[in-house]
């Protein structure tokens, strides 16, 4: 009914139209930062989200899971970064942020390990969700209930 409405409001009849109406109901902006620990350079890319997946595994609530999304990674070994102004691979810290947040925020949970091995407990959340502290700071805090 709300899609609806939306599509109405701007003229549309479906198909295209209320895929952006889609888009702007459930749609936002997540960013992938890379930094360069030797020099400090950082390479932002930017992806279009429409929900968080969120693995559940060692977590008791929303927000651990939550937490655990979008904490640090530390790119070494193996894993290091090309970094650009370098000009060779070095350690890196890499993060996830919120640039833009969606009017809803869709959270799928992640309740199979391994593709076989369900996971079956109470998962616990808030009914409101401040998410300032997973966005980028150039982003608007967001406030969820």
């Amino acid at each position: 009914l709300r899609i609806k409405k939306l599509q109405e409001e701007r003229g549309g009849r479906g198909g295209g139209e209320g895929e952006n109406v889609v888009r702007e109901i459930f749609g936002g902006v997540l960013r992938s930062q890379v930094r360069c620990t030797v020099c400090g350079a950082k390479s932002n890319k930017d992806d279009d989200m429409m929900d968080v997946s969120l693995g559940i595994a060692g977590t008791n609530s929303v927000m651990d899971a939550m937490r655990k999304f979008f904490q640090a990674e530390d790119l070494d070994g193996e894993n290091k970064y090309g970094c650009e102004k370098c000009k060779k691979l070095v350690k890196a810290k890499k993060q996830l942020y919120i640039l833009q947040a969606p009017n809803v925020l869709v959270l799928h949970l992640k309740r199979f390990v391994g593709g076989q091995e369900k996971i079956d407990k109470d998962i616990a959340f808030q009914e409101t969700m401040v998410l300032s502290s997973f966005m980028s700071k150039a982003s608007q805090v967001s406030f969820y209930d």
